[in-house]
């Protein structure tokens, strides 16, 4: 079991956890929804990782918020050539923070 640091700046680093890999477990906070990226707010520049990830069609807009970062990488983790035989596991947690969220700050907004 290997817990990789989900930071921009770390991804680059993964590629040495594919060998071998028979399952992935991905862990994203459904109370995300309305948090923005670490790295937007210092403004550092995003690490492309071409190799790790490499373009298969146009990407879409870099997310706004951690939720929608983290359903972008669990699909392109789920294309990803060094991971073609893994199973995946979604787990969405923090759903507790989730509803408390909610009616103050709606999906719709």
């Amino acid at each position: 079991l290997i817990d990789v640091g989900g930071q921009r700046t770390y991804r680059k680093k993964w590629i040495h956890c594919f060998d071998g890999v028979a399952a992935v477990l991905f862990v994203a906070s459904v109370a995300a929804y309305d948090q923005t990226l670490d790295e937007v707010d210092k403004m550092i520049k995003p690490v492309l990782h071409k190799d790790i990830f490499p373009v298969q069609a146009a990407k879409p807009p870099r997310p706004d918020n951690r939720l929608r970062d983290s359903a972008q990488l669990f699909g392109d983790m789920l294309r990803n050539k060094y991971l073609t035989t893994a199973a995946f596991i979604l787990f969405l947690n923090k759903k507790d923070l989730f509803l408390k969220k909610l009616p103050v700050h709606p999906l719709g907004k």
